[in-house]
């Protein structure tokens, strides 16, 4: 999951449990899909941003229908557990309107703001598999060769300066010589 804010880079889980007790109600609320696939319900808590992902996963397939909503919080101000409780019921609503309709072309595919109970909140569907990502982050981690990541771009600027063997003084000799 990609945050929305571009100040979202430090995260924390929801609780494993409070994703379970969602992930519950989901199959509560769609008993038919529930018996021919599973519901997956993840969530993030940045210090402003609330990211939760509600998607559905039908047996052997490996596409996964996502609702992605992103809600704006003010730390001490905004009720998080209010705002969560919106989010999903905004992701079941999408999840119903899917399930009836079957169609997809009409869903966001980036973030799109919407109002709701006077929040303004962002939604957009995607089609990621997230225990494929998952496996895949797993991988990627084993064999990690210790290449430059992060998200400090002035770092990584330096760190393949450095490993290309160039300087600053080196950065403008390519345009005197074209």
């Amino acid at each position: 999951m990609e945050p929305r804010l571009p100040s979202s880079k430090m995260w924390t889980s929801l609780p494993e449990d409070y994703l379970k007790q969602i992930q519950e109600a989901f199959a509560e609320s769609f008993p038919s899909q529930a018996s021919q696939g599973q519901f997956v319900v993840e969530g993030r808590l940045y210090p402003e941003e609330i990211l939760l992902r509600a998607g559905y996963l039908p047996n052997n397939q490996l596409k996964q229908s996502n609702f992605e909503i992103s809600l704006a919080y003010k730390k001490g101000k905004d009720d998080v557990i209010q705002l969560i409780h919106t989010g999903v019921d905004v992701a079941a609503t999408m999840l119903d309107d899917l399930f009836q309709k079957g169609q997809e072309e009409d869903l966001p595919r980036i973030w799109m703001e919407f109002e709701v109970e006077n929040k303004t909140l962002f939604i957009q569907y995607s089609t990621t598999n997230s225990s494929l990502e998952e496996q895949a982050s797993r991988l990627l981690k084993e064999h990690d060769e210790g290449l430059v990541k992060g998200s400090d771009p002035e770092k990584e600027i330096a760190a393949i300066k450095k490993g290309l063997g160039l300087d600053d003084d080196d950065a403008g000799s390519n345009e005197d010589r074209g």
